[in-house]
């Protein structure tokens, strides 16, 4: 179900109501543990439509950011779905780190930064 805007008529005035699509994936924790030479990234998702992937993307300064990998998705799902990713060359200091999510028709949208700081 998609987007939209529907126009309905009560006596003489025009009622018309405008409405978004429901998002690709119910985003419900993004969590970052270091390790011994290694960050394991964890996320969960309560919903998910059409989606593809997950692209683990790091920065150093919360703007510019580089891609590290990539974690499949389950597609379409109603019940909660547990997925993590190791940066195995974290850098010392604040790193950033966000979550790119695509559909199978290539649309995407990106998660809230989380920000580390740690001594690699």
């Amino acid at each position: 179900m998609g987007g939209g805007t529907r126009t309905g008529f009560i006596d003489n005035i025009t009622i018309k109501v405008h409405y978004s699509a429901p998002l690709p994936v119910g985003l419900s924790r993004f969590m970052a543990f270091p390790m011994p030479g290694k960050i394991k990234l964890e996320w969960t998702t309560s919903s998910e439509t059409n989606n593809d992937y997950f692209a683990v993307e790091r920065s150093r300064n919360g703007t510019t950011f580089e891609q590290l990998g990539t974690v499949k998705g389950a597609g379409n799902s109603s019940t909660e779905k547990n997925y993590f990713f190791h940066d195995l060359k974290p850098q010392s200091g604040n790193t950033y780190y966000r979550l790119k999510q695509t559909d199978f028709n290539g649309k995407y949208t990106y998660s809230d930064l989380l920000s580390l700081a740690a001594n690699a």
